[in-house]
């Protein structure tokens, strides 16, 4: 049995939501010693669920009630949709405390290009309709500064607040027919106020461990983790605003869990997005931006079923095929009312952001009375497509010291937890360092409700935006509104705020300085045009290119085999010499094969795909730093020229139970090949777009770096063009205008101008 140390440390709470709502908590039995043997634990609960009748306040910061408590802006109006205020407040009387809530509309939740998409039996095509009723909020409950709230609005309140020593959450009684125009409405409140262990209470129970082993190996993993920093230092990847592009999408079970009402099934999805975008903004300066939500309602569009696995896999190849097509986007996640087997709430594949074909996940809707419940599973699940590997198994509690518990703890019962975990947030930032993330660097181009000055978005009718001043971007606010005054330029000021504005004159930074630092070999450094405020688009090399000593770049990272071998089992580990992949991977058993065979045996590798099956590597190969061992270490030993070259590797199993003790997709295995579904490949058979070519015959006329946009990225300003072959000499006219020399291309005739992206630039 694990030891109660590493017991306290794995601990999945049973909270408020499936106490009170009706779900099923297990007998105090004991159960034998064993392979399942679940470990058991008993808390300490308070009082958990309270009636409340909440009222709006008149204003926002004051304390006199309003005459009802709906946030819709009388008789305004937006696309036929009802508007609601930007800033309120509400009074929530709750555990013999009186809470006050004060609200700004999340204006970052929902992206312009937001629609809904309907599958009814009305009509043999989806209904499209564009543009929804915004009434989702974030906020502080007033007199607790770190405090969060994040509420919608639409038909009563709906949401969680957190004073920092408690969660709430709030939902409109099913007693009643919620009327928002009208104060007096019944809501309940659940509090979730876990203390102290103590006997004879609750007994809650965790997820088996599929290692035992793993939890004598917490320090070593630690000490795994703990490396010395590289000597070339690297921009810290956290501070810089992220942007999740995300679709939701409701399966059949899901609309019905709601009474087979499409808009009350879509406003629990946005509700759900709303708390999500609470709890990555606050810690991982990450947001959530909506842009489409699609509703099942005649029947599901796969088959979805109790497999969590299974279903993820359908859904991601819907995905691929329906939903890339239809709305551009970062991220899409199925919310289903299906009761998957085996205690999984859902399933998302590791680093899959960013990617056409895995990007996405699988949630399961545990109790449709609290959204919180389904947030934390969503969150959880699309930390995985973060990077975020699970808890358990490492130590990685520090950050969350009360019981509530961290999100990447594995999903075992219900849970409310409030944090990641140092470990999930070295996860991350190892994602972003790695060039996986590159998709979310890029901001929405404008948000989806009409233009408010001070939600720091630039909106129609503004030229800039500073935001509500807050003590966290205090310094920033006081440097920004000498350059924008009520969203709108100073005089002479040509920016205030993005990487490439200089706030101290409010004038746009010199081009070609350098507002992006690269994080590998395949990144690219992003340049300030010379006319304008914000930093381009983040960019990195085309899948294909050279990288390092012999990788080739595939989605922003540098491919090779002692990459691989040092992201799953440490630093001091590289790959293993030829011999190994020569001698093993042609045997086709456990220890050498280039995959699993239809009659679940082994298959042996054709020659020229020994590089591309099991992973070999050479060094301290003991403990993964990633995963779980599957079975034993490989360890083989070979004489070559008088050395003996070590062959060590493992079956490491992820979280969504891919084995990453194989060569990845995409690493080199010959000059101009990489592998691809364990086998070599041509790098032409990848069906990547080539990039201009210039009259020297050079791609990008070799002034530029072919892009992740099959486009170039000239090196520097003097050259310039869609082929970067148009050089224009240093000396200009002091106001970025050409001066008499013109342009010449690299073969010293005169041509037109553009800048390194295509673009007209004189």
């Amino acid at each position: 049995m694990v030891s109660g140390v590493s017991a306290e440390l794995g601990l999945l709470i049973f909270t408020v939501a499936h106490c009170c709502l009706g779900g099923h908590i297990p007998s105090k039995t004991d159960h034998s010693s064993g392979p399942s043997e679940q470990r058991q634990y008993r808390i300490k609960r308070e009082n958990q669920t309270d009636s409340t009748v909440p009222l709006r306040l008149r204003t926002y910061n004051s304390t006199e009630p309003a005459e009802h408590l709906s946030t819709r802006l009388k008789d305004q109006y937006r696309n036929d949709r009802l508007l609601h205020t930007s800033h309120t407040s509400f009074l929530v009387p709750a555990f013999g405390r009186q809470f006050v809530l004060d609200l700004e509309l999340n204006h970052g939740l929902l992206s312009s290009r937001y629609v809904e998409r309907y599958y009814t039996n009305q009509s043999s095509k989806p209904v499209v309709v564009k543009g929804t009723e915004h009434c989702y909020y974030h906020g502080r409950i007033r007199g607790r500064p770190g405090s969060t709230v994040a509420l919608s609005t639409c038909n009563g309140l709906l949401g969680m607040f957190d004073d920092g020593d408690s969660l709430y959450f709030i939902r409109p009684s099913d007693d009643q027919d919620v009327v928002p125009e009208k104060n007096g409405q019944l809501h309940i409140v659940y509090r979730t106020n876990v203390k102290t262990m103590q006997q004879d209470d609750v007994l809650v129970r965790d997820e088996p461990q599929k290692d035992t082993k793993s939890s004598r190996l917490d320090r070593l993993r630690e000490l795994l983790f703990r490396r010395k920093p590289k000597a070339r230092l690297k921009r810290d990847v956290l501070p810089e605003t992220k942007y999740i592009e995300l679709i939701l999408v409701n399966d059949n079970r899901m609309f019905q869990m709601y009474k087979n009402n499409s808009q009350r099934t879509s406003s629990v999805a946005k509700t759900v997005a709303n708390l999500v975008d609470a709890m990555y903004s606050k810690q991982l300066n990450t947001r959530i931006a909506l842009v489409a939500i699609e509703t099942w309602d005649s029947e599901d569009q796969i088959a979805v079923n109790s497999d969590a696995q299974e279903t993820l896999r359908q859904f991601l190849k819907y995905r691929y095929r329906n939903l890339l097509n239809w709305q551009s986007h970062d991220a899409a996640h199925l919310l289903s009312g299906m009761a998957f087997a085996d205690g999984v709430t859902g399933q998302a594949p590791i680093n899959g952001i960013c990617t056409k074909r895995n990007s996405g996940g699988v949630n399961e809707n545990q109790n449709p009375r609290n959204a919180v419940v389904l947030a934390v599973t969503l969150a959880h699940q699309l930390g995985h497509n973060l990077g975020m590997h699970d808890d358990n198994g490492r130590d990685c509690f520090k950050a969350c010291p009360d019981w509530y518990g961290c999100i990447m703890e594995k999903e075992r019962g219900i849970q409310q937890p409030r944090r990641f975990s140092q470990c999930s947030v070295r996860d991350y930032r190892q994602l972003l360092m790695n060039g996986l993330g590159a998709c979310i660097f890029n901001r929405p181009q404008k948000l989806h409700e009409p233009p408010y000055c001070g939600n720091g978005f630039i909106e129609k009718g503004e030229q800039c935006d500073c935001g509500p001043p807050t003590p966290a971007n205090a310094k920033y606010y006081r440097r920004c509104v000498k350059c924008c005054d009520n969203c709108m330029l100073t005089e002479e000021a040509q920016c205030a705020h993005g990487e490439c504005c200089d706030l101290s004159t409010c004038k746009y930074k010199e081009g070609d300085t350098a507002c992006r630092a690269p994080v590998n070999a395949c990144d690219l450094e992003e340049k300030c045009t010379g006319r304008s405020g914000e930093c381009p688009d983040n960019l990195y090399k085309q899948d294909g290119q050279l990288c390092e000593v012999d990788g080739h770049c595939y989605y922003g990272e540098c491919r090779t085999r002692t990459n691989q071998c040092k992201y799953v089992w440490g630093e001091d580990v590289y790959t293993a010499d030829d011999v190994c992949y020569q001698r093993l991977n042609i045997n086709g058993n456990r220890d050498g094969n280039c995959g699993k065979s239809e009659d679940g045996g082994w298959d042996k590798c054709e020659p020229k795909d020994i590089f591309c099956g099991y992973l070999l590597c050479d060094g301290n190969v003991t403990v993964p730093r990633v995963g779980v061992l599957d079975g034993s270490l490989t360890s083989k030993s070979y004489p070559r020229t008088g050395k003996t070259m070590h062959c060590k590797g493992g079956h490491v199993l992820l979280d969504d139970s891919n084995n990453i003790g194989y060569v990845q997709d995409g690493t080199t295995c010959g000059t101009n090949k990489m592998c691809h579904s364990g086998r070599c490949v041509e790098v032409s058979s990848f069906n990547i777009t080539p990039c201009p070519v210039g009259v020297n015959g050079l791609p990008c006329s070799g002034h530029g770096n072919c892009t992740n946009e099959d486009r170039c990225l000239c090196d520097t300003k003097e050259w310039r063009g869609r082929d970067c072959g148009n050089y224009v000499p240093p000396a200009n006219n002091g106001d970025g205008m050409l001066g008499n020399q013109g342009v010449r291309s690299a073969e010293g005739d005169r041509m037109d101008c553009h800048d390194g992206r295509g673009n007209p630039y004189c």
